[in-house]
């Protein structure tokens, strides 16, 4: 080679290895601004605000958990604004001083993005000014929405005062003549609630207000205090309305309730559900309130379907339905963040925090909905939940609460409110039989009771996932009439008991199959769009768990909500409305009976892998017996595949990854034979590897691949 080729050579080498170094600097920078660069980027935080006082350790670690696995899906999802999010949480201990305090040292951090939490509206109004000076973005939990008027930046998750008046009101002129009230000294719902008492005395001549009584917060009452009270509310009262925190409260009831007081009491400040019921006078109490967590004993589907994933971790008890909706309520907030940072119209340099509160305003009546966790989101016109301000009950004689017998559900136009009947309905399941896994099918037997103070019967109902008749659409349904009765006195319930059969259909997920999990719903809707009612079913103990079904094993049974979203046109601009047509879903988990593929699959393709194992012993003298063997054991596991059942899916099952796997592993074994058949004398090394795997790796995988399977 002359010097002139040697140095174009040498030149060409150079370009390439230029090139070759161009290349990998694309690629870095590419994977560096891709995976790597958002890793820099700062963690926002999310201030939660909660109360140490009212809510008990147990509570706190359920809504903490379910706060940690709603932050896991945001960070999944991208985070917000591209940055990965984590929550803080400010205990005030009911305290508004603490609170401004912690506020005032919190929000100095540009990191901190929003404040969500906060059960009170006195506490709410001491951080207002301070959230509004550095525009950050507030959800609250409080009703006297009224007072947040002037801050917009502030929303609230609770229905606003507008509907707990409406409700408040129809309820004591039903209940009430003469009702006494006992509030929280300083507090101003409790305030508020006076007050919606006496406007409703000066409208209505036959309701007066004849007690009046403050305590602060913490008070004791003595043996005396508690006689005296009771004698007086006793006298001259048919119905209470306390306003005091939870451990006031649960002090004071017991003790009314041991002095012989059994008028109806509405429950202000404090839930039914955090009343003590180990109280020996609990059962025979009367109580309301305005349901914080939506229809009692029955949560939003989407929220049902994360309890699925949470058992296990939240332990089960009496308090678990409070600890999922409120819990739940603070994860829909934090996906409401999510969603108002996407959604804001100012430039993507804008600061995060203004990104909020403008995007925020996307979910005011008639414009965006958020379908979260706990519920389906938007806000009315003075920045409070849109929901519906349902009226909760526990009767005497009951332990849990229900909903009140009558429900009233906004207007379209979200002024006015209109009566709803609530359709107490137990299902008592009798059978499944007949799960077509392809077509999504299956039959059902069951007793059907229903208990309304309207006459509301089963040709009100609409059975939506029913199969339907192809010539006239009928529902595939039978029911005939078992009993028929009406109470006499108090709420004149109409009582019906129906036996009920026919087909439904449900969505199968094979993916699992032969190991998997199906719900198996019946769902129920009214049947005229214009006479909405809700569905209160029984209390989880008092559900059927005991039915008959063939091939598949009970794990759980539930209720669920969903209602309609749809898109409507007024005054020449579409927006998105709740429609209340609400569907309730008795949903049946079961698991498939894996008796049969195991036998009849896992079994024989065990024995399989064990007799392909054992040939590899065979000397390599005998290569073609050794061979015979391993192609015969792939064959035959070819033909077991195309003999048994398997399901028409457009993808891969369990089943069909464990005829890979073991397609796979004879493979690997022939393969491995014929090495070492063809290495014998030319190379030991290899020969030894192919050893090693056949006689100690192949047997691991196989096992290891078993136990895989037993626990799945």
């Amino acid at each position: 080679m002359d010097i002139r080729s040697a140095h174009g050579f040498i030149s060409g080498r150079k370009q390439v290895w230029f090139l070759v170094g161009a290349a990998a600097t694309v690629l870095i920078g590419v994977l560096y601004f891709r995976y790597f660069r958002p890793l820099y980027k700062p963690t926002y935080q999310i201030g939660i605000i909660v109360n140490s006082v009212e809510l008990e350790p147990a509570d706190l670690r359920a809504i903490q958990y379910i706060v940690g696995e709603k932050i896991k899906s945001v960070n999944a999802e991208g985070g917000i604004n591209g940055h990965s999010v984590e929550a803080i949480y400010l205990d005030d201990k009911g305290s508004p001083g603490l609170l401004k305090k912690q506020v005032r040292q919190t929000i100095q951090n540009k990191k901190l993005i929003a404040y969500i939490g906060c059960k009170s509206s006195l506490r709410t109004l001491a951080i207002a000014p301070i959230l509004a000076q550095h525009q950050v973005a507030f959800i609250g939990s409080f009703s006297l929405t009224n007072l947040t008027t002037a801050y917009p930046n502030i929303y609230s998750s609770e229905v606003g005062m507008r509907d707990v008046r409406f409700v408040l009101q129809e309820l004591l002129k039903k209940k009430s003549g003469s009702a006494a009230f006992i509030g929280k000294k300083g507090d101003l719902y409790s305030e508020a609630l006076l007050k919606v008492m006496e406007a409703l005395a000066a409208k209505e001549p036959g309701f007066k207000v004849t007690s009046r009584f403050w305590y602060p917060e913490g008070y004791r009452f003595t043996a005396a205090e508690t006689r005296k009270l009771a004698s007086e509310l006793k006298e001259k009262n048919d119905f209470l309305m306390l306003s005091l925190e939870q451990r006031s409260s649960n002090r004071l009831l017991p003790a009314l309730w041991k002095e012989g007081l059994r008028i109806p009491v509405f429950c202000g400040l404090t839930d039914i559900t955090q009343i003590n019921s180990q109280s020996p006078f609990y059962r025979q109490a009367e109580l309301y309130d305005i349901n914080p967590v939506g229809i009692p004993g029955v949560l939003n589907m989407h929220l049902q379907q994360q309890h699925a994933a949470f058992r296990g971790k939240i332990p089960e008890g009496p308090k678990l339905e409070f600890q999922l909706g409120f819990g739940g309520r603070l994860a829909d907030e934090i996906g409401l963040l999510q969603q108002a940072a996407s959604k804001s119209d100012l430039p993507p340099e804008a600061n995060i925090r203004e990104k909020i509160v403008a995007g925020l305003k996307a979910f005011m009546p008639g414009q965006q909905i958020y379908r979260g966790w706990f519920a389906d989101w938007y806000f009315s016109s003075e920045r409070a939940f849109g929901g519906e301000p349902l009226l909760a009950w526990k009767p005497p004689r009951f332990l849990y609460p229900l909903l009140a017998p009558e429900q009233y559900l906004r207007t379209d136009s979200d002024s006015g409110y209109r009566k709803a009947p609530v359709l107490y309905a137990n299902l008592d399941l009798l059978d499944i039989s007949q799960i077509n896994d392809e077509q999504g099918s299956f039959y059902a037997t069951f007793y059907l009771e229903l208990s309304s103070v309207r006459d509301l019967n089963i040709k009100n109902i609409d059975f939506t996932n029913a199969e339907r008749n192809k010539i006239n659409q009928q529902p595939l349904i039978e029911a005939k009439v078992v009993r028929r009765k009406k109470d006499q006195g108090g709420n004149n319930f109409q009582h019906y008991l129906y036996k009920v059969s026919g087909k439904f259909t449900f969505n199968p997920d094979l993916k699992k199959y032969p190991f998997d999990e199906q719900k198996f719903p019946i769902t129920l809707q009214t049947s005229d769009a214009l006479k909405t009612f809700l569905v209160q079913p029984p209390d989880k103990a008092f559900r059927d768990t005991i039915f008959e079904v063939s091939g598949w094993n009970y794990k759980y049974n539930y209720v669920g909500y969903d209602q309609d979203i749809i898109t409507v046109d007024r005054n020449f601009g579409s927006m998105q409305r709740n429609i209340p047509s609400y569907k309730f879903s008795y949903v049946y988990e079961m698991q498939r009976a894996r008796i049969d593929f195991s036998l009849k699959t896992l079994v024989p393709l065990l024995a399989i892998l064990i007799i392909s194992y054992l040939s590899a012993f065979i000397p390599p003298r005998e290569f073609e017996t050794l061979c015979a063997i391993q192609v015969t054991a792939l064959l035959s596991s070819i033909a077991l595949y195309f003999s048994t059942y398997k399901p028409e899916m457009q993808y891969a099952t369990t089943s069909d990854k464990i005829f890979i796997f073991t397609y796979v592993m004879i493979t690997t074994l022939l393969a491995t034979s014929i090495l070492k058949y063809v290495m014998y004398r030319r190379n030991y090394f290899i020969k030894r590897l192919a050893l090693v795997y056949q006689r100690l790796l192949f047997p691991l995988i196989v096992l290891g691949f078993s136990i895989f399977i037993r626990w799945l």
